[in-house]
């Protein structure tokens, strides 16, 4: 649960999604749609798209969140909009 540098500890971060957009490690480890911290998880953190990409969404940072499994499995390829309904 540390933090230092303004950086949070990148055990907590899906590896792949941090080697793509390291600017993550500033973002709290927690699910961006039901909050739950990474350390709450059996299942680890994902980054997920909030528009996705069939729908046109883009790779930029300011379109990934950081999400548990089971919110990504549930969202699938829906906007944040229409899944959060």
């Amino acid at each position: 649960m540390s933090r230092s540098n303004g950086r949070w500890d990148a055990r907590w971060y899906p590896s792949k999604a941090v080697k793509r957009w390291p600017a993550l490690l500033r973002r709290p480890p927690r699910c961006g749609y039901c909050g739950r911290w990474a350390w709450e998880l059996d299942s680890g953190l994902t980054a997920d798209h909030k528009t996705p990409k069939a729908a046109g969404g883009s790779d930029k940072i300011k379109n990934i969140v950081l999400a548990c499994k089971p919110c990504n499995q549930r969202k699938a390829a829906r906007s944040v909009g229409q899944f959060v309904r």
